[in-house]
This record gives C-alpha cells, sequence and structure tokens, in this order.
C-alpha cells in the first residue's frame, strides 16, 4: 500500500494571543474549514477535517511536540504544548513556547511584528480513512454536503510557524504547498486511476508520448528515484493503452 503522504494546511494568528514576557502564543492549528486541493490528472477536490474527539489523534504531538519554521526538521524553534480539541469552534488549540537561541529568537521578533503570522499542521490520513462524498449527498456524520472528501480520522504530525496561510480561520491568536511526499502519493494514485479505467475499459485521454525519450539529466546520476520509478510506470501504461 501506498504510504500516505504529510498534508499541509495552514492558518493565521492574532498579535494578542502572544505573552512575549514568557515567550508563549495561544494558536489554532486546524479547523472545518474546506481547502482545495488540485492535481495535474485527478482535478480539484475539496477536502475536510472532521474535528471529533474520535476523528483526532493527539498522541504524537502531544509526545513529541516540536515547533518548526518552515516544516523544516532542521530548524525547529520551540515547542507545542497541551494540543486539545475545542469542540465548541470544531478547532484544534495549543500554547507554542518559542526558545531563545537566536534563530528561534529571529522567527519570535517576527512574529510580533506581524511580519509571520501563519501557522501550518503537517498531518495524515490513511487511505481507508478517507470518505468520498458524491454530490448532493450527506457524509457519514451528516455533516457535510458533497462533493468532497472527508478524513474521518487523521493524525497531526508537526505545527509550523509560515509566511503564507491558506486556511484564514485558524493560527496563532492551515499552506496548500505539495511536497516531494505529496508527488510521489498522487503519482500512485494516478496510476491506480489510468490501470483501472484500462481493466473496465472507461475511455479518456493521454497526451500523446514523445517518439524520442529525453535525453538523461547528467546532473541527476545514480539509483533512479520513486517519481521517476511513478513516471516510467505510468509511460508504460499510456503506452499499452494505445495500443
Amino acid at each position: 500500500m501506498t504510504k500516505p503522504p504529510v498534508l499541509y494546511r495552514e492558518m493565521s494568528f492574532e498579535r494578542a494571543s502572544i505573552d512575549e514576557a514568557s515567550r508563549l502564543a495561544t494558536l489554532s492549528f486546524s479547523s472545518e474549514a474546506p481547502v482545495i486541493r488540485r492535481s495535474w490528472f485527478m482535478g480539484a477536490w475539496t477536502e475536510i477535517l472532521r474535528h471529533e474527539p474520535q476523528a483526532i489523534d493527539m498522541a504524537r504531538l502531544k509526545d513529541m511536540g516540536v515547533l518548526l519554521y518552515m516544516h523544516s526538521s532542521y530548524s525547529p524553534i520551540g515547542s507545542v504544548l497541551e494540543p486539545y480539541l475545542d469542540e465548541s469552534q470544531r478547532k484544534c488549540m495549543a500554547k507554542a513556547r518559542f526558545d531563545t537561541d537566536p534563530q528561534s529568537d529571529a522567527v519570535f521578533q517576527k512574529v510580533l511584528s506581524g511580519t509571520l503570522r501563519g501557522v501550518s499542521v503537517g498531518y495524515r490520513v490513511l487511505e481507508e480513512d478517507w470518505e468520498v462524498v458524491k454530490d448532493g449527498k450527506k457524509s457519514s456524520c451528516g455533516r457535510f454536503i458533497g462533493p468532497c472528501e472527508i478524513a474521518n480520522h487523521w493524525t497531526p504530525y508537526e505545527v509550523s510557524i509560515v509566511s503564507l496561510p491558506a486556511d484564514a480561520t485558524v493560527g496563532v491568536g492551515r499552506s496548500a504547498d505539495v511536497n516531494l511526499e505529496m508527488s510521489e502519493y498522487m503519482f500512485g494514485r494516478m496510476a491506480d486511476t489510468i490501470a483501472e479505467r484500462i481493466v473496465k475499459n472507461i475511455p479518456f485521454a493521454i497526451p500523446p508520448v514523445p517518439a524520442q525519450p529525453p535525453e538523461p539529466d547528467p546532473q541527476r546520476s545514480g539509483a533512479p528515484g520513486k517519481l521517476q520509478i511513478m513516471r516510467r510506470k505510468l509511460d508504460l501504461i499510456s503506452r499499452s493503452s494505445t495500443l
């Protein structure tokens, strides 16, 4: 089974939620605000994270709550304390304490000045925990109307201070970035979708395959990466479908 990617969504926070003396900030890092996801092959779809006690596994965040800068594991800037679900607002909340080393303090000063106002959460959703709700239909919990995909169970992995929030309902006081792991995951889903269409003889258009493969990039020597392998698989599938 393809490993699910770490997804990201971001929010913004208010300056009033920060205690400068203690270097503590109260922040919300996720909500049920819909986020539009896009991929080259699958188009756009609406994603919603379900915010109920049985839907969120906070154990990892409680045990390893590190505050990062721009999702970089090489840039820890503080601690994430006391994460919890605000059931009335359907938001995940926490306190963040900024460290005092120069790098962490530089980020903290930008937060104080209002230059940095984004908070982002990295999270995983297993394939079996997604619920696809068709257009005009209700989700199993009865609270959402399709078309959308509902994460009925998800795990927050880390919280970061970022520059560009995408979910305006959360923050200190969720980004639409697609990282390498997300790209690998989407290529895997695309390959599965193409294979299913071929087996069921469902027509679809595939871009023409170049007569000659591109020359290898001398900068990319060594064993092929996951994305290269997936692209080759897609190329083989597309060739076979035109026969």
